[in-house]
């Protein structure tokens, strides 16, 4: 169990909408009425061969990818939720994944 003062705030700086999700330590952050808030890197849209498997498809094209990486941003937005964190304090970079962001 961790201990949190009242005046602790917390910022969540991932790569990827799914990798900033440290389950227990978040969940034990917002039942402490912490404020939490998140920024997320890129949309998470260029994972091939996990849309391949998850989508039944071989083809995957720009609008599959878009698709892909709206559906990862949906994931992040209701772990946080799950955890008790509001999802209103995400915010997404929408960075290319896999590619040049300047």
């Amino acid at each position: 169990m961790v201990s949190f003062l009242d005046s602790d705030r917390t910022l969540v700086v991932a790569p990827h909408p799914d990798d900033g999700l440290l389950g227990g330590l978040l969940q034990q952050a917002f039942a402490a009425g912490i404020q939490v808030r998140f920024c997320l890197g890129p949309m998470a849209d260029d994972n091939p061969w996990a849309q391949r498997y998850c989508e039944y498809r071989w083809a995957i094209g720009a609008e599959e990818r878009r698709r892909w990486g709206q559906r990862q941003q949906q994931e992040a937005l209701k772990a946080i939720a799950v955890l008790g964190g509001n999802a209103d304090y995400a915010r997404f970079m929408n960075f290319p994944d896999q590619g040049p962001i300047f």
